[in-house]
């Protein structure tokens, strides 16, 4: 049944029960599993490893995915690539997307140029689009941010998985390096954060076009033990008021 209505299709492979069922005159394709690549009809230069990896994929090109149920939904979505089970589930449309790593990027379904590595990071993301995630969880509640990046387990998330004041669901052009960096949970989740930054474990920012560097620690210039809050060694050029 591999290749089952194939008409003028052309250098298909096509292995286990079903795989490349549907294609007519989709091109180029490898399709590796059962039912994989399943509806393809004039999809082309797709690489699909895995039972029911691309199963709905109809007119999407240039997709590569590894892993049980990868890009299972996929449509015409083109240029994405999943790797790991269930990695960029539920996307349709979405194009250029990189997932890796089990239930990465799992609900995007029409999202575009996102990056997620690592099991579930962006794992609630439908519809937001350019945005990094890297690190297990990181940024797994945000479902249409946009220009976002964290990188670091929990990172954009908060202390735990528990739905709350920390997740970061409808920020943008949001910045989280370190474990756990995320918002602050003083900050209602229905209050919309933008092009603010927290670094270091556990950091959390709590507003708009802010920094926060650390979480209760002392920032150091020109010296490796700061001492205060703020602690500037040696001498430099201020404009504006100094301090």
């Amino acid at each position: 049944r591999a290749l089952f209505t194939n008409n003028i299709g052309e250098r298909n492979t096509a292995r286990g029960y079903a795989s490349l069922f549907g294609n007519t005159t989709g091109s180029n394709n490898v399709a590796n599993g059962y039912a994989s690549l399943y509806a393809n009809t004039t999809g082309n230069y797709n690489i699909s490893q895995g039972a029911y990896s691309m199963y709905t994929n109809t007119t999407g090109s240039y997709n590569v995915a590894n892993g049980y149920t990868s890009l299972y939904f996929n449509t015409t979505g083109g240029n994405n690539s999943a790797i790991g089970p269930a990695s960029l589930y539920f996307n349709t449309t979405g194009s250029q997307n990189i997932a890796v790593g089990r239930g990465a990027l799992q609900a995007n379904t029409t999202g575009s140029n996102n990056t997620a590595t690592g099991y579930t990071s962006l794992y609630s993301n439908s519809t937001g689009a350019q945005n990094t995630a890297s690190g297990m969880y990181s940024l797994y509640y945000a479902t249409t941010s946009t220009y976002s990046t964290a990188i670091g387990y929990l990172s954009g998330v908060g202390s735990s998985l528990t739905a709350n004041d920390y997740n970061t669901s409808i920020d943008t052009n949001m910045t989280f390096l370190g474990a756990l960096a995320s918002r602050d949970n003083n900050t209602a989740s229905t209050t919309g954060i933008t092009n603010s930054t927290a670094i270091g474990y556990n950091a959390k920012v709590g507003g708009s076009n802010m920094l926060v560097l650390g979480n209760g620690v002392n920032v150091g210039i020109g010296t490796t033990t700061p001492s205060a809050k703020l602690a500037i060694t040696g001498s430099g050029a201020t404009t504006g008021r100094a301090f």
